[in-house]
């Protein structure tokens, strides 16, 4: 397992970097296999839950806490 797969775990918030959603701060809420992770976006009004490239996403050093 590589050193970027490492990082990605359930609640920590990330970046988009390409796409629609490209800038928005989103944070992953699963982790369906080496390649995508399910990605929630706060949106103004919206929720979007979007299925996102790992290769397309900037991980932060933020956890939220569970809910």
């Amino acid at each position: 397992m590589s050193d970027i797969k490492k990082i990605m775990d359930v609640g920590k918030t990330c970046v988009r970097t390409a796409g629609r959603y490209a800038g928005k701060k989103g944070v992953i809420t699963k982790i369906i296999d080496d390649n995508f992770v399910e990605v929630t976006y706060k949106l103004s009004k919206v929720t979007k839950i979007k299925k996102t490239n790992i290769q397309h996403l900037i991980v932060l050093n933020e956890k939220t806490p569970a809910d």
